[in-house]
């Protein structure tokens, strides 16, 4: 972002609205909501895929697992078992990480100058992001352990209306929360990487084209946030992995006992079931670097696209 967006003041835009205002933050949050929404329940099919590799020995890698839910639960309609929660909670996820990332950013940065908000905004991108997406992540718990459930065990419910009733009944509203720990371990640094990664792309980009951002139109401005989101995607993907199949494995799971004894269940193993090991945990790497590279660089591109319709900037550096 450019020191402008990190001001200390609110400044107005060309269709009236400011930047750093309530309305800014409450179109910002507009605007993450449709990106994560839209994006994650597209992709619902290779989400379903990944948490089964993850999860279930019988499937053994993409092309054959999706053939396999094609087969066994009722094609198109079975590859997007788990769209309900996924629909919700990316977009409660999304209106909290985009526009809390908003909020924390100008509030850190009205701690200092404008100048010095510039020279370190890589420490004010670490922050805001890593405390929007660890106070977003207390909402999204619920409906990603509904997802995980109904995706990797088919029978347990239709979704989420009739999924989390069930699941708080039977287990208790702990249950919808034993992944809270690995989800922040999966999504912080991931959000981090996320916007992080993002912004110096980007900056990268437009330091090495003839024009700067400002003389850009529109369509060349979200052809680097495209680029620079697909890269981004692909680096925390890699660097979130671990956790994420931590995540699919806790809440596929009907087991009592702390966080850390369900995570070294899953890991080292038991006597009836031994653990994945340091290999298992990056099963199904492949897929969701496909997956979430897509997805970050259409989520990015979505919410500029929504921006600019606004009349806000669209994001990445100059």
């Amino acid at each position: 972002d450019t020191i402008a967006t990190m001001s200390n003041s609110v400044r107005s835009d060309s269709k009236g609205i400011q930047v750093n205002s309530l309305t800014y933050f409450a179109l910002s949050a507009l605007s993450g909501a449709v990106s994560c929404g839209t994006t994650h329940w597209a992709i619902t099919p290779l989400d379903l895929i990944k948490c089964n590799v993850q999860t279930n020995p019988k499937f053994k890698n993409t092309l054959q697992g999706g053939k396999l839910i094609w087969r066994e639960m009722g094609g198109l309609r079975g590859l997007y078992k788990g769209g309900g929660p996924t629909a919700v909670g990316y977009s409660v996820q999304g209106a909290g990480k985009f526009g809390l990332f908003e909020v924390f950013k100008y509030n850190y940065s009205r701690t200092m100058d404008e100048e010095t908000a510039y020279k370190y905004r890589d420490l004010l991108n670490f922050a805001s992001s890593c405390s929007a997406e660890f106070v977003t992540d207390i909402f999204l718990c619920p409906f990603e352990a509904i997802k995980v459930r109904v995706q990797t065990q088919p029978n347990f419910a239709r979704g989420l209306s009739d999924g989390l009733p069930k699941m708080i009944q039977q287990e208790g509203l702990a249950s919808v929360y034993a992944g809270l720990g690995p989800l922040w371990a999966r999504q912080v640094p991931y959000t981090i990487i996320k916007f992080m990664c993002f912004e110096r792309i980007a900056e990268g980009i437009y330091s090495k084209l003839p024009k700067k951002k400002s003389e850009m139109n529109l369509a060349q401005q979200m052809s680097v946030v495209l680029a620079a989101g697909y890269t981004a995607g692909i680096l925390c993907a890699t660097a979130s992995h671990p956790a994420d199949v931590l995540v699919s494995k806790i809440n596929s799971l009907k087991s009592d006992g702390s966080l850390s004894q369900k995570i070294s269940a899953i890991v080292t193993g038991t006597k009836e079931k031994p653990g994945i090991g340091f290999k298992g945990l990056w099963s199904g790497l492949g897929t969701r670097i496909f997956m979430i590279g897509s997805l970050t660089a259409a989520q990015f591109f979505i919410y500029g696209g929504m921006k600019s319709l606004f009349g806000l900037p669209t994001p990445g550096g100059e």
